[in-house]
């Protein structure tokens, strides 16, 4: 059998030509000039009030563009396949959205005139088992919402909703510990305006802030069973609630596996 000349060519050599093929994602360059006022303002403020801000929601954790690529390489030969997989999943950021009903995949891409559009798709019904096992770079957005805005939305309140977003976010840690050398995790925790609080003008009181506090530690709790994970940011959260699980995952694997976390 003659082997085709790219095939002869060194794995280093071929991954620069497929890079120039394959869609990629990059940082939206306008995120840094559009927010510019943002940022001085987050300086200045509260970052926990600021943080959960509808405006800064919209934009922090979903920056990653892609730029369109020609795909039909993964049908070249299994060998190509094997290859460019492995760079399409492996070496881009994937965002996930987390939320009571689901777990969607977000995807923004640029058009040839220059248009950035985005969608969703469901992470796992998308994505082949095999695929999602490539990921290596995460961006998860976990959307917490009040008991009020609950049973509108959901039609749950109660002890339900955190014990509901805490299975959704467990079944997408149990993926990740399947990935070999899980390179980065960025963790942005929004807590939605409470829809009492929006409709009568109020503001969030300090027991309010407490219990966001317990269910936001209730709801990542199973990213503590995570090993090993190269690098680790999160928005959203406490600092002390950053620092045990920063400990955590980044721990080595001989800690407790995924079956033993609660």
């Amino acid at each position: 059998m003659v082997t085709s000349p790219l095939l002869r060519l060194p794995l280093e050599v071929r991954r620069i030509i497929y890079a120039f093929a394959l869609p990629f994602a990059t940082n939206a360059p306008e995120r840094q000039a559009a927010n510019v006022l943002a940022e001085r303002l987050m300086a200045e403020l509260d970052w926990a009030a600021w943080a959960n801000h509808p405006t800064v929601c919209n934009v922090k954790g979903r920056d990653a563009v892609w730029t369109r690529g020609c795909t039909a390489l993964l049908a070249v030969s299994k060998q190509v396949h094997e290859e460019t997989a492995a760079m399409l999943y492996g070496d881009n950021k994937f965002i996930v959205n987390i939320k009571f009903d689901g777990i969607s995949f977000y995807l923004r891409w640029r058009t040839s005139q220059d248009l950035t559009l985005n969608r969703t798709y469901s992470f796992f019904g998308h994505l082949s088992q095999r695929n999602l096992l490539r990921i290596r770079h995460y961006v998860v957005n976990v959307e917490l919402v009040d008991e009020y805005t609950g049973m509108i939305k959901y039609n749950c309140g109660g002890q339900g909703l955190p014990a509901g977003m805490r299975a959704q976010v467990r079944q997408l840690v149990e993926l990740m510990a399947g990935v070999e050398n899980l390179q980065a995790v960025n963790i942005n925790l929004f807590h939605s305006p409470s829809g009492a609080d929006t409709a009568f003008g109020r503001t969030s009181s300090e027991p309010q802030k407490g219990k966001e506090e317990a269910q936001a530690r209730e709801v990542l709790a199973p990213f503590a069973c995570l090993r090993e994970v190269r690098r680790i940011e999160m928005t959203g959260v406490s600092e002390q609630h950053m620092k045990d699980l920063r400990r955590m995952m980044t721990a080595p694997k001989s800690k407790p596996a995924i079956s033993e976390c609660n």
